[in-house]
């Protein structure tokens, strides 16, 4: 301590408390330009602060050479601006793109702190208080490990390194080194009575858990970390999270008003466009005033990890989603006609691979932006594409329309019977896949006759020797869509029976979501088929059944639109009793089909073809049946069968696609 400091201090331990706690008004009350303002500086400050510029030069000795060197240019600006006094901030949010250094500045703004608060001659004072405060700077998360892990760990390595701060093995040593040392050191222990670290300043460095944590703390400085991490991994959820941020702002500024560095820091990746804390920092918070709101996608911040796009400005198209429409990478400006132009960003060519590899995560971790809502049941498109990349599997890729105001009797049947069946020699109907296999058959019925649709599907089971495991193979999948006149409900029972008695065909069983006629199940039990209900919107089983399978990839099918949209819009939600069930995303439907199997819209916003298909796959594996049929070789010989037709058998059954799509 130099003799000016020396003299200050002693004529400020003569004056009284009041007096003491004038001067800092005093201080506080001044222009900066004021010549008052200079002199009272002397008084509040036993040794000048370093400002975050000099902070980050290494040259005054807070951090060293290797450490600056190490801090990129954008978490300087960013510290450097959360820290200027005209500002004065009091929230601190840093979101977008993971691996930008969000933490990272944390710890260099708790470092700043305990410098700062060091400087100070009575930072009770300064702040307000009663001089017996002691001030708290607190680490927030829900599990401890991890804040010790992520947070604390590195903090204590920074004090290490920094050249200006002595660590200490016992608290008592602290007061008595910091005197040896002077003032332009700053002497720290980890043994500590209350918190992880004992300084001279009194000025404590605590880790919680949960809101109760800093109950009767006065907290000058509150970092809630890793939000989203504790979300997903910790099962946290967004009131406790919400409820820790508002507690903690208001506990500092009851504690320090809005007085220099007290302010809470959020730290968040992006996540869920559908989370309500993201939505309140996006929606409202980052427009407030005194908050420091900052976004980066990983290429913003950290560029050289993309040199093909910093040599050749090369990017690709991604649409993020919003929860109605999915998140994908665009490969043809045909399907930006529908989607919002807010949805689409430019990435640079080199994160390319990672989005074919995982979309979802690559938006968010990479683009730093949220993304559709988790709640979303098939969240790799990929999967569903799976499903259907056998293609020697029939099916009706559109609707097969059945008026009302026609005959019931073999409507259905004479539309699809030459797409899945064959004539034998003595002139009768085969399925023409595994003929000796059992047949299971589900029906989504129409609740109404005039625009709704039917879902059927039928399946068996074969045998991969590859995987070694049973394949579910659909048969056919498809809705039956209403005429000018409504939708022909009785055209499907007998639909069923012509299966039976003019395909052939052994149904094993079959099963419902509902028998809106009573006669309907009666006709089928007179006739040996085995009938009973089964809903797919009354347990999540035959869905959660139907994913394990597109993971597993052992469920196959032949192309059907609105199969395919009907699986992008499948959610997962709570009713209002709290019971998870499967439903659709809500918007608007489309039942017409024109061909285009990539772009169409046609089955999105439904489920009436994926609840048909997700029940006739629970009906098969519920059964102990062994197929006899091998995947493989029953794939060889309708590939040699394929080869082997003419042009005008595609032709012909090219036109029977077309004639039977809507």
């Amino acid at each position: 301590m130099n003799k000016t400091t020396e003299m200050i201090d002693a004529y400020y331990q003569k004056l009284t408390l009041s007096e003491q706690q004038k001067l800092h008004e005093m201080w506080h009350g001044c222009e900066s330009t004021n010549e008052l303002y200079k002199k009272l500086e002397n008084v509040v400050f036993r040794v000048k602060p370093p400002t975050p510029e000099e902070y980050l030069d290494h040259r005054n000795g807070w951090i060293t050479k290797p450490f600056e060197d190490a801090i990129y240019d954008y978490i300087k600006e960013d510290f450097i601006n959360i820290l200027d006094e005209n500002e004065n901030y009091n929230q601190v949010v840093e979101y977008g793109a993971t691996r930008t250094g969000k933490s990272f500045l944390e710890r260099l703004l708790i470092h700043y702190i305990i410098i700062y608060v060091h400087c100070l001659r009575h930072p009770q004072l300064y702040y307000g208080l009663a001089p017996t405060t002691n001030l708290s700077i607190y680490i927030m998360s829900f599990v401890a490990e991890k804040v010790n892990q992520l947070l604390l760990k590195p903090i204590y390595d920074i004090l290490m390194m920094s050249p200006r701060f002595i660590k200490v093995d016992r608290q008592d040593q602290v007061p008595i080194k910091q005197k040896e040392y002077g003032l332009e050191k700053i002497v720290w222990s980890k043994a500590a009575t209350f918190g992880k670290l004992t300084l001279e300043s009194r000025l404590s460095l605590n880790i919680g858990t949960d809101f109760l944590s800093f109950l009767g703390a006065d907290l000058l400085f509150l970092a809630v970390s890793e939000i989203n991490f504790f979300i997903q991994q910790a099962g946290v959820t967004h009131e406790q999270i919400f409820q820790l941020y508002s507690d903690g702002l208001e506990r500092i500024k009851a504690t320090v008003g809005t007085n220099y560095l007290g302010m809470v820091y959020l730290d968040s990746s992006a996540n869920d466009i559908e989370n309500p804390i993201e939505k309140y920092i996006l929606n409202d918070l980052q427009k407030q005033e005194k908050v420091y709101f900052k976004s980066r996608s990983r290429w913003e911040a950290r560029p050289h990890l993309f040199p093909k796009w910093l040599e050749t400005g090369k990017t690709f198209k991604v649409c993020t989603g919003d929860g109605t429409t999915a998140p994908k990478i665009i490969t043809d400006d045909k399907q930006l006609k529908d989607i919002n132009k807010k949805l689409i960003k430019e990435i640079p060519i080199d994160a390319k691979s990672d989005f074919e590899r995982n979309v979802v995560k690559s938006i968010k971790d990479i683009a730093g932006l949220p993304t559709q809502r988790e709640n979303r049941l098939i969240q790799d498109s990929v999967l569903i594409d799976n499903l259907f990349n056998n293609k020697l599997l029939d099916n009706v890729e559109g609707t097969i329309i059945a008026d009302s105001m026609e005959n019931p009797e073999k409507l259905i049947w004479n539309k699809i019977k030459d797409m899945f069946f064959m004539k034998t020699i003595d002139g009768k109907y085969r399925i023409k896949r595994a003929y000796r296999e059992p047949r299971w058959v589900h029906v989504d019925p129409a609740f109404s006759a005039h625009g709704d649709l039917a879902g059927i599907a039928m399946g068996h089971k074969e045998r991969s020797k590859t995987l070694q495991k049973t394949i579910y193979v659909l048969d056919f999948a498809f809705c039956i869509a209403p005429g000018k006149a409504g939708i022909n409900l009785a055209a499907i029972e007998n639909f069923v029976l012509d299966l039976k008695y003019e395909g052939n065909v052994f149904i094993k069983y079959f099963t419902s979501d509902s028998f809106q006629n009573a006669q309907f199940k009666q006709s089928l039990l007179r006739n040996k088929i085995e009938a009973s209900v089964l809903s797919v919107d009354r347990t999540l089983d035959p869905y959660l059944f139907f994913i394990n399978c597109l993971f597993d990839e052992t469920v196959k099918s032949g192309r059907n639109i609105f199969l395919k949209n009907n699986l992008l819009s499948l959610i997962i939600e709570a009713d209002n009793k709290g019971k998870e069930k499967i439903d659709h995303i809500k918007g608007k439907t489309e039942h017409k089909y024109f061909g285009d199997w990539e772009y169409s819209q046609a089955g999105i916003n439904d489920k009436d073809c994926s609840d048909g298909s997700a029940g006739v796959v629970y009906d098969m594996q519920n059964s102990e049946i062994v197929p006899t049929t091998i995947y493989e070789e029953e794939n060889k010989k309708h590939s040699e069968i394929v080869t082997n037709i003419d042009d005008s058998e595609i032709m012909k059954k090219a036109l029977l696609n077309i004639r039977t799509t809507y």
